[in-house]
């Protein structure tokens, strides 16, 4: 018993509270850049931005800090064992995998629908009679939805 309580020494406790503490304070940036990329997407669009998408990101945190403690709570009991809060490491860059796939979607996104604008424009200026604008409007309008 005496030698798993010398296991457990300040230099021990501090090294891995600070290891998963960084993996929580990445994840939560990681969650934020995310909604940032949404927003300038939703910006390009032309999309209203309402609250229902940002509380969207505060129940995502929400979420991954659940998953988060047991990955904490199965360390703890791993701790025994190892000296690196391995689950919590695993998941914390499974997080950031995650967000960061949905951050390049909101780039690639935005870079899409900023591209058709000027091909839209081009026809726009070439309409020869009021029937081809109004089509043209139409497939602006059916573009950005």
């Amino acid at each position: 018993m005496e030698e798993i309580l010398l296991h457990y020494s300040k230099d021990f406790i501090v090294g891995f509270a600070s290891i998963i503490v960084l993996t929580w304070i990445c994840n939560l940036i990681a969650s934020f850049l995310d909604m940032w990329s949404g927003i300038d997407k939703a910006k390009a669009k032309g999309e209203v931005i309402n609250s229902s998408g940002l509380r969207k990101t505060i129940t995502k945190v929400g979420d991954y800090w659940k998953v988060q403690i047991f990955a904490l709570m199965i360390d703890m009991f791993g701790s025994l064992f190892w000296d690196y809060p391995f689950v919590s490491i695993i998941i914390g860059v499974g997080i950031i995998l995650i967000e960061l796939k949905s951050v390049i979607e909101n780039l690639q996104e935005k870079k899409a629908n900023a591209g058709q604008l000027p091909e839209m424009v081009k026809k726009i200026i070439k309409a020869a009679t009021e029937k081809d604008a109004a089509q043209i409007i139409d497939e602006i309008q059916n573009t950005t939805k």
